[in-house]
Order: structure tokens, then C-alpha cells, then sequence
């Protein structure tokens, strides 16, 4: 699990569209994880990636 400061997903929050792209790429990941759980592949369900949002730096 990584911890980011507060001020850093303040500003992330504040990106419409990277936020609507982090909303759906959770999204996704449940919905994948709970058909495989239910035996159902869910490979057909997309998953897109992140958007960079500078938090990936190595601290």
C-alpha cells in the first residue's frame, strides 16, 4: 500500500479527467476480480491504465 500526502491527492482530486480515468480503472478492477471470483472470465471487460500523475516517483 503507498501513502501520499495529502496535498498531492488535493491536487490530483481537482483533475476532472484524471480522476474520471482513476474512477473507471478501479472500477474495472472490481468488476474483473468479482467475475473471476464468480467463474466467469472477465478478460472482455477493458481495462485502462493510470494516467501519470507524478505520484509514481520513486521516494
Amino acid at each position: 500500500m503507498k501513502f501520499f500526502s495529502t496535498v498531492e491527492l488535493i491536487a490530483l482530486l481537482a483533475d476532472r479527467e484524471w480522476l474520471d480515468e482513476a474512477t473507471k480503472t478501479i472500477g474495472n478492477f472490481w468488476k474483473r476480480k468479482n467475475a473471476r471470483r464468480n467463474g466467469v472470465d472477465g478478460r472482455d471487460i477493458i481495462s485502462p491504465t493510470l494516467p501519470q500523475c507524478g505520484l509514481n516517483k520513486s521516494r
